[in-house]
């Protein structure tokens, strides 16, 4: 009761909240604990409609097996086969019914060879088709058995026939399980290279930002890896301080994400915001999620010396599966 109260004064739409099936089920199961406390409802003819109201409780657990299908794909994948195997199934249930009738009815008459006297327990058509169920279906209680020989043989042909009523729909329908196994498993791992495809993308575009930005600091007569002069590196930092008060629009001594996707967009190549969370991470040794001076200055030390993975290398880690991982250097990292 508190669960489904719980569960409806957290719906956002209380109105339409009985009207799924799954909810008046619920709503139906925990009546009776309510029923019982009036006075004459637990006895006499309400006693058999307090008791029908319990077996709704059983409908709960079909309630939880759907449930769970949302959490469990092989769960999604059987219920998939049962709706595409209606006609299999629907063979398989006129093709049962057909030979329990026919059987049932055989036991009926081997059983009982003077239909005025009640010879053996077989002593009606129904009981008769129940024997010829469980003995086609191979369960056999053992609570009833035939006597006469016409019984034992009309029994031994009822197993032999079980054996193909149930096994070529079963066959057909264990293959159309296996194959909609394999597509889910297809279509996991599209999913999945598409992730990561799309990951890799990501990853790209904050690379090329990231150069573009490296392209400014160092100037249009150095390249990346070229050698360079103390001289030369000093005045690259004293640029790449400029650049970072430039970026840092707000003065408080560190650039986000905000400021950061301002200036590539300054610089003519706008990025996501998963392009430039990448490129933040790319820039950030102690995790905070900005970019201080010495961060930035030890970026450009690593843009100097060429330290940056190439676009190539990013697509070749997409393709392996491997990922290449665009990660800062730690601050114990040697300073150029």
């Amino acid at each position: 009761s508190s669960e489904l109260f719980l569960r409806w004064l957290c719906n956002h739409r209380k109105r339409n909240f009985f009207l799924k099936v799954s909810n008046v089920i619920d709503l139906i199961a925990v009546m009776p604990f309510y029923f019982e406390r009036f006075p004459g409802v637990a006895s006499g003819s309400g006693a058999n409609f307090v008791r029908v109201l319990r077996l709704v409780r059983i409908i709960r657990v079909i309630g939880l097996v759907l449930k769970l299908s949302k959490y469990s794909a092989g769960a999604r994948v059987l219920g998939q086969t049962i709706l595409e195997c209606g006609n299999e199934l629907g063979i398989l249930s006129i093709t049962l019914l057909i030979a329990c009738v026919l059987f049932g009815s055989a036991f009926f008459y081997c059983e009982n060879s003077r239909l005025d006297v009640e010879e053996s327990e077989f002593n009606s058509i129904m009981r008769s088709t129940y024997v010829a169920l469980i003995t086609i279906l191979t369960i056999g209680y053992g609570d009833y058995s035939p006597t006469t020989v016409c019984g034992e043989a009309t029994a031994s042909i009822a197993a032999l026939t079980g054996i193909f009523v149930l096994g070529l729909p079963t066959s057909v329908i264990g293959v159309k399980f296996h194959d909609l196994y394999n597509q889910m498993l297809r279509e996991m791992q599209i999913a999945e290279e598409r992730e990561r495809l799309r990951e890799a993308a990501e990853k790209m575009q904050a690379l090329r930002g990231i150069q573009k930005l490296g392209k400014v600091i160092l100037g249009p007569r150095y390249e990346v890896g070229d050698e360079i002069t103390n001289l030369q590196r000093a005045k690259i930092r004293k640029r790449a301080k400029a650049v970072f008060e430039e970026v840092d629009y707000d003065g408080s001594g560190a650039i986000d994400a905000l400021e950061m996707g301002r200036a590539m967009k300054g610089l003519g190549a706008p990025m996501s915001k998963e392009a430039l969370a990448e490129a933040i991470n790319f820039m950030d040794e102690d995790g905070n999620g900005v970019i201080d001076e010495r961060e930035f200055t030890t970026f450009v030390e690593r843009m100097i010396v060429g330290d940056i993975p190439a676009t190539m290398e990013v697509v070749h880690g997409a393709m392996v599966g491997g990922g290449v991982q665009m990660q800062s250097h730690k601050a114990d990292s040697k300073a150029y």
